[in-house]
């Protein structure tokens, strides 16, 4: 039988009565609380019994405090002479208990705990709170920007759709704590007024549903890099991940081995704010190494040359593609002439693959060589395929548009063919198919016996 228990509490910092009617619940069930921290709440087993609890706040108090100030140990020393025993602290929230049948209150001025309450959250859970707003309204708005300008690169994305859901959620969650706080301080002040206290209703459910919101969003976002996404980024996931934990971790670790050797409270914050960022510069570094060094394994398992031209180092892909210019024409591309280059994203809902088989730069007659560029949008939600279509077709290059042309030289459901401003039609088409949408530019003009090709190819490659 474990005599510990630990576990994940969503108390908002102000709901004292909440707390303290949780705790004597977990009292009852045999359960007494001995510490609050980042990693949950730990309990300790007791005899099942009904043991009276109260939530004190002391403002001056921080979480870098080696030991209790003069004025918590005054406070302390009030508590004991009233029957109150100190369970535990966390920061500004001091948890008494009392074993009494009928005890004293802790507290009886409601405009007092009120004030103090007050002075307690302006010390650290409102400005963390306004902070993480300010973050959560940023990257919200970035999501949305991206959303709107390029939805295929979003949807696409292995882990976009997961960020940009968990910032939406901290966003609500944000909103939901600092709203809930003053609208509870309007009532609150109003009450203590007339000698009364007011309650905290109806605020814990919202947050844990916020909280096991996230959960999906993460096990989403696990699921497509480890499901669809290349070795390189499955590694970099990896170690970003474990990167983010232990910078997490180390900077609690160092921060409770200073409270341990008692250095003073400014020593504490600037060191553990130092170690903050130095970690952060040595897992960055970390995760670059690591990507770096996979693209690099990844090139030398491929056998890929690179050449110099024009000051830049270029590497000649030998990429398998779908199409290539030998299906369209009699030509030799084996010869070191050309690279082919394949790239993409892919989530549960689309992939988006880039693919290019060109001549190298280097090449005297780089400008006569047949060259084609085409990305492939594959729609794997039928609900996203006129979202994708309209996305494409608004994309076009300065001073050029799409227009309607002919689809069934290229056994499509719809075609368009790119046009300048003065109607002169170039040689880049957008054929859309069932589940997926072709752009593709050539560097000629294709026959129908290549268009056909192109269709034969492409409609049913899995890619």
């Amino acid at each position: 039988m474990k005599n510990r228990m630990l576990r994940f509490e969503t108390c908002s910092f102000y709901d004292s009565t909440g707390m303290e009617r949780h705790l004597e619940h977990m009292a009852a069930r045999g359960w007494m609380i001995e510490q609050i921290s980042a990693f949950g709440w730990r309990y300790r087993r007791i005899p099942p019994t009904q043991i009276h609890f109260a939530v004190a706040y002391y403002p001056p108090a921080s979480d870098f405090d080696p030991e209790p100030t003069e004025g918590q140990r005054t406070l302390q020393d009030f508590c004991v002479r009233t029957g109150w025993q100190l369970a535990c602290t966390q920061a500004q929230i001091q948890i008494y208990y009392n074993e009494d049948a009928d005890p004293l209150p802790l507290e009886t001025d409601p405009v007092v705990k009120v004030t103090t309450l007050h002075r307690a959250a302006k010390k650290s859970y409102l400005p963390a709170f306004y902070l993480l707003l300010a973050v959560a309204l940023l990257q919200c708005a970035m999501f949305f920007t991206g959303l709107k300008n390029d939805p295929i690169r979003v949807l696409a994305s292995p882990s976009a759709p997961c960020t940009g859901a968990a910032w939406i959620l901290l966003l609500l969650l944000c909103v939901t704590e600092i709203g809930g706080y003053y609208r509870w301080r309007r009532r609150a002040v109003k009450a203590a007024a007339q000698g009364l206290f007011t309650e905290v209703k109806g605020h814990s459910w919202r947050q844990r549903v916020l909280f096991l919101a996230i959960l999906p969003g993460f096990l989403y976002w696990l699921v497509t890099v480890l499901a669809t996404g290349p070795a390189a980024i499955r590694l970099i996931t990896v170690v970003t991940f474990l990167s983010i934990l232990a910078l997490y971790g180390i900077a609690l670790l160092v921060r409770e081995f200073l409270k341990r050797r008692k250095a003073p409270r400014t020593v504490n914050q600037t060191v553990t704010l130092l170690s903050i960022v130095f970690l952060s510069f040595f897992l960055t570094g970390a995760v670059l190494f690591a990507a770096i060094r996979s693209a690099g394994r990844g090139r030398a398992e491929a056998g890929q040359q690179t050449y110099e031209y024009g000051g830049i180092t270029w590497t000649v892909y030998e990429d398998e593609l779908p199409l290539t210019l030998k299906d369209l024409m009699e030509i030799q591309t084996d010869s070191g002439l050309y690279t082919r280059q394949y790239s993409g994203n892919e989530s549960l809902l689309l992939g988006q693959y880039d693919m290019q088989h060109q001549p190298r730069v280097d090449t005297d007659n780089y400008s006569e060589l047949p060259g084609i560029d085409y990305t492939v949008t594959v729609i794997k939600v039928p609900a996203l395929y006129a979202l994708c279509r309209n996305s494409l077709l608004r994309e076009s290059r300065r001073f050029m548009t799409w227009q309607p042309c002919e689809a069934s030289p290229w056994s499509a459901q719809e075609a368009y063919r790119m046009e300048t401003r003065d109607g002169e039609a170039v040689n880049r088409y957008l054929l859309c198919y069932s589940d997926r949408i072709i752009d593709i530019d050539f560097s000629w003009e294709p026959s129908p016996k290549q268009m056909r090709i192109v269709g034969q190819i492409m409609v049913d490659n899995p890619l």
